[in-house]
């Protein structure tokens, strides 16, 4: 059984002047996740080659609100880049923890203004960026004979926002957990579970094998720093203990 969580977006942003931005600017400072304002989600992982963890792989999340999916935030286009198995977990009848050790590049988000992180004077289009690269850590754990029963993956990465022309040039950082798998097969024939994110496409196409993730849990943080102290990854992360 696998299953995902999506657990930080976070986006630190230089010293700024006090102005009013144009459209695609977040309000202001703060932290949030779903404790505090974002809606869960769900995630859709594309094997575009036709199993699992391999180069070319692609994830996608979007919010969740019960209702409709991606009102909130969207995350897309996350596309594995290398691989680096460790069987070091494994016993000598199949059990155990294999440890894949994941690089990624690519990928965009959007959120959007009415979420908690609010919008500049004016501004009403989503707040958009780039993901530029990623690593992770994927934990397959196995029952004797070398059974999976349940999967999970940690991600965090960095990127900028591209909608804010005050904002290009400051760090946008990432990170994500997938755990808990509710559908696995060929998207175009082994019927997919309706209100998930659309399928990533390899080339323009459905990928031959997908996964559709049921519970995707995100955070976003901003910081308009106005002096030398900045949120650091292991603060933020200490949103969820």
């Amino acid at each position: 059984m696998k299953s995902c969580k999506v657990l930080l977006l976070t986006v630190m942003v230089c010293a700024l002047p006090m102005m009013a931005w144009a459209d695609g600017c977040p309000a202001g400072g703060g932290n949030w996740s779903t404790l505090n304002g974002m809606d869960p989600g769900r995630a859709v992982v594309s094997n575009c080659n036709g199993g699992g963890l391999q180069v070319g792989d692609m994830t996608g999340a979007a919010s969740w609100d019960g209702a409709v999916v991606g009102a909130q935030w969207t995350v897309t286009g996350i596309t594995l880049a290398s691989v680096t198995i460790d069987d070091s977990g494994i016993n000598p009848d199949g059990s155990g923890v294999r440890i894949a050790y994941t690089t990624y590049s690519g990928g965009v988000f959007s959120l959007d203004p009415d979420g908690p992180w609010g919008h500049s004077a004016g501004s009403m289009d989503n707040i958009e960026g780039v993901m530029d690269s990623a690593s992770g850590t994927v934990k397959i754990y196995r029952l004797a004979g070398g059974v999976t029963y349940n999967v999970t993956s940690d991600i965090n990465g960095t990127g900028h926002i591209t909608s804010c022309g005050p904002m290009t040039d400051c760090q946008v950082t990432y990170a994500f957990a997938l755990s808990q798998m509710a559908w696995q097969g060929d998207p175009a024939t082994d019927n997919p579970l309706p209100d998930y994110p659309p399928f990533e496409l390899c080339d323009g196409n459905l990928p031959p094998m997908a996964s559709q993730w049921n519970s995707c849990q995100m955070g976003f943080g901003l910081e308009c720093a106005v002096d030398a102290e900045s949120t650091t990854w292991g603060s933020l992360k200490a949103l969820y203990k």
